[in-house]
């Protein structure tokens, strides 16, 4: 077994740093080899903050070797792992020109397109890599999502059973075929795909993921947040920002029209959008706040999921429990710290979990300003009595400056590597 053999094995059997080590020492003696340039380009891949230096061991295999199609699709997949979903969908088109019967060229198009959001073309690009290649892994697991993700689960389902039926032990197979169950709520089934997939692949963060969803889904209140995630996701991010506007309009226009027949109808109507709009948010950390009572099922939360269950769902319970109090002897005032503690939920779902450091500062600024603002309010209520305006309209304009700032992708995603 030479070294580019070796090094294949070792990034097979899941040990990518002897994989880098055994490339770096035969490039030492061969640094024009595109091939190890390549190898160790798909190895980086794999490997969790390497994004970067991956793209930069594709870009000399591609200086050695310009012509070669597999080169610019690799480099397709790397450039999204980065993030950069327009440079990848320019990087895929050139490697179909370059060999248009090369399905990989056209898989990795269908990834780049998925990144973009564009579900339809990337379905469309998959089975152009499946007419070219129907035994096509990539694709066939590919299809799958993009499938999903337009709300076609039946067919979702269809293609992930397909890959199953050939190769049972696929453990990107039994993450798909665990997000179409967790989408028709079939939460059982959802669980038992996800275990799976996790224990041929303990490493897949795509599964770890769907088994967290699944177990907090277990929870009525986060069952609802998953179906609008569900019907959101079919979405671009722009059409995603035309629905936000069109509702808020479409609730202020329903009030306004509602206000003519009986004022208590409107406030009815505000309430009902308050509650949708912010039950949003505070769903996510209420799931994971539920999942924290249960010895098993809170393995699967990271640290900042936790964090996330104790500050936002901890803290929205704390807050219902202060203003239920306050219904049975606690003066009414406690009322405003009660409230608080569940709109400051709010930013801090968007904080706590937050990979982006920009986001964190944002988000986490916009959290500080709600606890303060509901804290300032509450000290002059009880000392003086009266009510600080000022403060108060800060902390809430706090709380719907996160329900649009959440909006921009740049605040929820950490900076790739």
């Amino acid at each position: 077994m030479n070294e580019l053999e070796r090094a294949i094995r070792l990034r097979e059997l899941h040990r990518p740093e002897e994989a880098v080590a055994v490339l770096m020492s035969y490039l030492a003696k061969e640094p024009e080899d595109a091939a190890a340039h390549e190898q160790l380009a798909w190895t980086r891949y794999g490997m969790e903050g390497q994004g970067k230096a991956a793209l930069q061991s594709v870009e000399t295999a591609i200086g050695l070797e310009p012509e070669d199609s597999e080169l610019f699709a690799l480099k397709a997949l790397i450039l999204v792992k980065l993030d950069r979903d327009s440079d990848a969908l320019t990087a895929a088109e050139a490697a179909i020109a370059l060999h248009p019967g090369n399905p990989f060229a056209w898989a990795a198009k269908a990834s780049a397109l998925g990144g973009l959001q564009q579900w339809a073309n990337a379905e469309q690009a998959c089975r152009q890599a499946l007419q070219l290649d129907p035994d096509d892994d990539f694709a066939l697991n590919q299809l799958s999502i993009f499938l999903r993700m337009q709300g076609k689960t039946g067919d979702s389902a269809l293609e992930a059973g397909k890959r199953l039926s050939r190769a049972a032990e696929d453990p990107v197979a039994h993450a798909n075929s665990g997000w179409v169950a967790l989408q028709t709520n079939d939460l059982k089934k959802a669980e038992e795909h996800f275990r799976e997939a996790l224990r041929l692949d303990p490493s897949m963060e795509y599964a770890r993921t769907g088994l967290r969803e699944a177990y907090r889904a277990r929870s009525f209140i986060y069952r609802g947040f998953l179906k609008w995630v569900f019907f959101m996701q079919k979405f671009s991010e722009k059409q995603q920002w035309l629905i936000v506007i069109g509702l808020l309009f479409g609730v202020r226009l329903g009030r306004a029209l509602l206000e003519q027949v009986d004022a208590r109808l409107a406030i009815a109507l505000g309430i009902l959008y308050a509650v949708f709009a912010f039950g949003m948010y505070l769903a996510p950390g209420i799931g994971s706040f539920l999942l924290l009572k249960d010895p098993m099922a809170r393995l699967a939360l990271t640290r900042s999921e936790r964090l996330e269950g104790f500050f936002v769902g901890g803290a929205f319970f704390a807050g219902l429990a202060v203003v239920a109090a306050t219904f049975v002897g606690l003066p009414k005032v406690f009322i405003t710290l009660g409230v608080t503690l569940i709109l400051a939920g709010v930013p801090g779902s968007q904080f706590w979990d937050n990979r982006s450091p920009a986001g964190r500062l944002v988000f986490g600024g916009l959290m500080g300003l709600v606890y303060g603002s509901g804290l300032f309010v509450f000290y002059h209520l009880l000392t003086s009595g009266t009510l600080r305006g000022e403060a108060l309209s800060l902390g809430l304009l706090a709380v719907i400056g996160t329900t649009w700032l959440s909006l921009v992708s740049g605040l929820r995603r950490a900076k790739a590597e």
